[in-house]
């Protein structure tokens, strides 16, 4: 299993497990991946790396072979406004989940 952090949105990753590619947005969901992919391949994956320089991410497996992944609706050229916003949001998204998790343990002492 790996894991990689989008270069250009904070709130956006990818994760391969053995068999399956998943993107992830937690701006949008924090359980459930946008994407889901299971390569045809039948190799188990191992390694996951997002391009510098191009809107990819490369997907390794246990056979040495690399997948490239074209990625799209990517902002290659965010600018630092883009870049602080894409924090703020991702900011937000955090103390939300955290509000989640702090309400429902609230429920569970008062429930006990």
């Amino acid at each position: 299993m790996d894991v990689a952090w989008s270069p250009v949105s904070s709130t956006s990753f990818v994760c391969v497990t053995e068999a399956s590619i998943e993107v992830f947005d937690i701006s949008i969901s924090a359980l459930d991946p946008i994407i889901s992919h299971v390569p045809a391949t039948g190799h188990h994956l191992t390694t996951v790396l997002y391009s510098k320089c191009s809107p990819c991410m490369f997907i390794g497996d246990t056979e040495g072979m690399v997948t490239c992944y074209k990625l799209r609706n990517m902002n290659l050229n965010a600018n630092p406004d883009d870049k602080a916003e894409e924090g703020k949001k991702l900011m937000d998204k955090v103390e939300e989940i955290l509000q989640r998790q702090k309400d429902t343990e609230n429920r569970i002492q008062e429930e006990s």
